[in-house]
């Protein structure tokens, strides 16, 4: 800064000229009398920021000078009139005018000026005091204080310049008249005597109650401040709720474009509660919120990126990857390397590289859209792949995550993942284990590891499905303990629906029940089973499940299971299945001829008449239980026909006899009014 200073025309002057770069553009003379307000203004305003103590000693120097001759002009003493106090053309309180709106202006005004203005408060005239009261304001000084309470206490200062005081003394105090405990308003007499208790307190303890004061006003000023924006907002929100759409839309992006951050905040909001509400947000706060992505504030940027995330998820995940390259704040970056991770695009690889060896918030985030790009075969770079497997590897095994457990697994890193399926961390182990899972050396590990850890049932179903699609391998799977019911029964249909249908037949027998064994027998009733089976284990396989079926009474259920068995195969593997199923639908003649051309033994025959629950078809099919098979029933099975003969007889009666009593009771309900006609009839003739 170049600074000259001399004596102008008029008094004295300082002229401050600052080298602004090319243009040289000088800051202009706060002291010539040619100048006007505005630029006397900004010239002060200058020198308040200044840091030059020789310019500062001079400017002091001058605005005392100024200050004298202003105060000794003899217009300005007040026996020539109307002139009374300073001159208000001069350019002396010109300067101090300009200079005293400056500080006032300023929002940290240096310490210097604090004893400068206790020097004009004691020589100006109360034009220039009440001129300069904002000013002084500003420095809760005791000095200061002192002065002011002084002029309070002179004669000849105005009533209205006496209030302006007061309401000085209360911002310098932070005491205002509306702080709890206040008398609502202060006059001079009341700061005379709050003087007087306190004008001998020792500095420091001065200092204390002046901090303290302040700091309870800040915290009254923060609670109306908070009172009034939540009665702004709440008012707002109504408002939001009552309007069209498309005035929505406009209110939003007005109040999101707001230079004012409390009413950016409060669009911001008013956005987040719609998407939480399932509302779409307009073209214009959405090209609003947009253009905060642009914004110098981390916090700011933060929230327009997970605010363009919710509301439109494609959208966002396209263009993060192009905010993503000028973004230095991590946080901002993890959340724009979300939207990457769901829309990977090439030519990222050395900026992802960059992010997962940062080491901050955005690592994590990081490795996640580098796996999405390598799965998704864009990543070109094998250098920069080096670099971040290099990283995630070195985050074994306390800080990697289940992004980077699958980086290292599509990479090949399996002998270094093997450690991490035993983590104390179950999120880990379990990433760990599906990852594992394609990789036919880690078999015998995972079902190790899952021995230990039921969590990781899921993933030991999935290994036995890429390495082990066996009935032993079901064996196996259901020797293992599971984290609750509905994990194990994934797991175990998951493997059992990849078994080829040898091993699917072979299987069966290892399920829990008939329930169970239909379950896993449901696929081979289909034309796709059937195409990939020869005809002997697909009759097999059907001839089980109908099985499965009856037993559960499923009896349609196993009726279209026998109807899918190969032609010319049914009755040599289900005769036994296709009579138990004609005798529940009640063709009984039907399923002895079956039997005749099954050529069914009288045991099995009278086994399946024994699970018949209906006595009709029960004494049907004894008849022609003893038709068919006649001297062929041994003395035992004989006695067990006569025992189902009897049985069902007997429930045939048990229901009919209520219906027998019921018509019974129906005829004695109608001879009994004859009766009493009777009866009447003889007393009449006595």
């Amino acid at each position: 800064m170049l600074v000259s200073v001399g004596i102008l025309s008029g008094g004295p002057g300082i002229i401050v000229r600052a080298d602004a770069g090319a243009n040289g553009v000088p800051v202009q003379r706060l002291w010539e009398p040619e100048q006007d307000s505005a630029t006397r203004l900004q010239a002060a305003r200058t020198l308040l920021q200044s840091s030059d103590a020789e310019l500062i000693s001079q400017a002091q120097a001058m605005l005392r000078g100024a200050l004298r001759q202003s105060t000794t002009d003899p217009r300005n003493d007040p026996r020539n009139g109307p002139q009374n106090g300073p001159r208000n053309g001069g350019s002396e309180n010109g300067a101090w005018s300009a200079f005293v709106q400056a500080v006032a202006q300023t929002e940290s005004p240096p310490r210097w000026v604090a004893g400068l203005l206790d020097e004009m408060l004691g020589r100006a005239g109360e034009a220039l005091v009440l001129e300069a009261l904002p000013a002084v304001a500003r420095y809760p000084d005791r000095a200061l204080v002192a002065r002011l309470i002084g002029l309070l206490e002179g004669e000849s200062v105005s009533a209205s310049t006496q209030q302006a005081i007061c309401r000085a003394l209360e911002r310098m105090t932070g005491l205002p008249g509306g702080l709890p405990g206040g008398n609502g308003g202060r006059d001079a007499a009341w700061w005379r005597g709050w003087w007087a208790d306190r004008q001998t307190m020792p500095a420091g303890d001065w200092n204390a109650m002046i901090a303290l004061h302040h700091a309870r006003l800040n915290e009254q000023l923060q609670r109306e401040r908070v009172q009034t924006n939540e009665r702004m907002f709440s008012l707002y929100r109504q408002l939001y709720g009552l309007l069209p759409e498309g005035e929505r839309d406009t209110m939003l992006a007005d109040l999101i474009r707001s230079r004012d951050g409390v009413w950016r905040d409060l669009g911001l909001d008013l956005a987040r509660r719609a998407l939480l509400s399932a509302r779409a947000l307009g073209p214009g706060t959405l090209e609003a919120i947009t253009a905060l992505t642009e914004s110098r504030t981390d916090t700011v940027r933060l929230q327009s990126v997970e605010l363009l995330d919710r509301a439109d998820p494609r959208g966002f995940s396209a263009r993060a990857g192009t905010l993503l390259m000028s973004e230095r704040s991590p946080l901002v970056a993890a959340a724009l390397l979300r939207g990457v991770a769901r829309s990977p695009r090439e030519g990222m690889e050395r900026i992802l590289a960059e992010w997962v060896a940062s080491q901050t918030e955005a690592t994590s985030p990081a490795i996640e859209a580098s796996l999405a790009m390598v799965e998704a075969e864009m990543w070109r770079d094998e250098g920069a792949l080096d670099d971040v497997v290099s990283v995630v590897l070195g985050r074994i095994p306390e800080r990697i995550q289940p992004p980077g457990v699958r980086l290292l697994a599509v990479t090949g890193r399996m002998d270094e993942l093997r450690i991490l399926l035993q983590s104390e961390r179950a999120g880990v182990a379990e990433a760990t284990a599906q990852a594992l899972a394609e990789d036919a050396e880690s078999l015998e590990a995972i079902l190790e590891a899952a021995r230990k850890r039921p969590t990781l049932f899921l993933a030991a179903s999935a290994a036995l499905g890429h390495h082990n699609r066996t009935a032993r391998g079901v064996e196996r799977l259901l020797a293992l303990p599971s984290g609750n019911d509905g994990e194990r029964e994934r797991g175990v249909r998951a493997l059992v629906d990849v078994l080829p249908a040898q091993e699917l037949v072979r299987a069966v027998r290892f399920a829990h029940d008939d329930a169970e064994r239909a379950q896993w027998l449901a696929r081979v009733a289909t034309t796709e089973f059937a195409d990939r089976a020869d005809e002997e284990t697909t009759a097999r396989a059907l001839t089980l499940l109908a099985r499965a079926r009856l037993a559960l009474d499923d009896v349609e259920g196993a009726q279209r299971a026998l109807e899918m068995l190969p032609a010319g195969l049914g009755m040599e593997h289900a005769g036994a299945e296709w009579f138990e199923t004609k005798l529940r639908r009640g063709e009984i003649e039907e399923a002895f001829r079956i039997a005749d051309e099954a050529d069914m033994h009288a045991s099995a025959c009278l086994r399946a008449v024994e699970r018949l629950s209906d006595a009709e078809k029960t004494l049907r099919a004894v008849t022609l239980l003893r038709e068919r098979f006649g001297d062929e029933l041994s003395l035992a099975e004989e006695a067990r026909v006569g025992a189902l003969e009897m049985a069902a007889q007997e429930w045939i009666e048990a229901q009919r006899q209520p219906e027998e009593d019921e018509a019974e009771e129906d005829d004695g309900a109608g001879d009994a009014p004859n009766e009493r006609d009777d009866a009447n009839a003889g007393d009449a003739e006595d």
